[in-house]
């Protein structure tokens, strides 16, 4: 019985020293590695996010620049084409001082406006109109000069319109859908022009 009772202390220890140390520790080295995997998921999404808006970004710049290339490439068609045709607008009597011409291409249906000019009175806008061979003038821009400042745009209109003159008028602010002022600048197309 003494050898018994000598080596019963023994067996009933075995089972609290077969746990070994993670068998006591594990809740001490759990807690923090599910914070560190918290954490990591937190910083791995977040940085997931920052790179789609990156991406974004980027493919919003290469659609800007694709769409500038096209403009540009046909801006340069439209100077380049034999039948694109420049008229100078030269300032009428009694008008405000200014310089302009025009580009336009009847095919292509686009015009190009490049001048200076005082600017408008109060309440009045400048309006670029194109007069064809037949039919009503066509409103081609209205604008609102800076002091010093040139204007320039291009814009497309109706194609296969014959112009016969172009004028920038003094009109209502916003401009009229005809027009209703006296003429600013103004040029004819010459018939040699207007054939090429």
């Amino acid at each position: 019985m003494r050898q018994v009772h000598a080596e019963a202390p023994p067996t009933a220890r075995e089972p609290e020293s077969s746990r070994g140390f993670f068998g006591r520790w594990w809740p001490a080295v759990l807690a923090p590695a599910g914070v560190v995997l918290a954490i990591a998921t937190i910083v791995l999404w977040s940085e997931s996010r920052r790179l789609d808006q990156q991406l974004a970004a980027l493919r919003a710049s290469a659609q800007q620049q694709q769409q500038q290339l096209r403009e540009a490439r046909e801006a340069a068609d439209f100077v380049a084409a034999r039948d694109t045709i420049t008229v100078a607008l030269a300032p009428q009597p009694d008008m405000p001082k200014g310089a302009a011409h025009v580009m336009y291409n009847a095919k292509m249906g686009m015009l190009m406006y490049d001048g200076e000019i005082a600017p408008a009175p109060a309440a009045k806008s400048y309006q670029l109109w194109l007069f064809p061979l037949q039919g009503k003038p066509v409103s081609a821009g209205v604008f609102n000069p800076v002091s010093g400042r040139p204007n320039h745009w291009m814009m497309k209109l109706p194609e296969g319109i014959a112009p016969k003159a172009f004028a920038v008028a003094l009109e209502p602010a916003g401009g009229m859908p005809q027009p209703t002022g006296p003429m600013v600048l103004m040029g004819s197309v010459s018939r040699g022009m207007d054939e090429k």
